[in-house]
């Protein structure tokens, strides 16, 4: 069962990848099929002179500023990949956004097993 999803709005593409899709737990490195972001490749390229936004959010269990810099990196390993797809740079915008504005509550353990990735 897949829980990506894609969805148009406007001129504007969305689309949601849960971490433990793209990342290993506490990781960097992309170990999930790339099909995903191809299919987020393709789905751009229908909008051609639209911006992509990646935006990586992480838990609350480590130091703020730890969260800030992996958050960060992940955003920009798959502004990465979808260059090396051949997705012009200028179209991209990478940014981490930490566990500054997390997609559900960091408060349960529940819910930070759903922002932190796979375990």
């Amino acid at each position: 069962q897949s829980r990506h999803v894609i969805i148009y709005i406007g001129e504007q593409l969305i689309a949601t990848l849960p971490q433990d899709i793209l990342f290993a737990t506490d990781g960097t490195l992309i170990w999930a099929d790339l099909q995903l972001i191809e299919m987020v490749r393709k789905s751009s390229a229908g909008y051609p002179i639209s911006a992509l936004t990646i935006i990586d959010h992480t838990d609350n269990v480590c130091d703020a500023s730890y969260n800030c810099d992996i958050s960060n990196r992940r955003a920009y390993r798959v502004e990465t990949v979808l260059l090396d797809a051949g997705m012009s740079l200028r179209r991209m915008n990478a940014c981490g956004l930490g566990e500054e504005q997390p997609l559900v509550s960091n408060l349960t353990v529940q819910g930070r097993a759903q922002t932190a990735g796979w375990k």
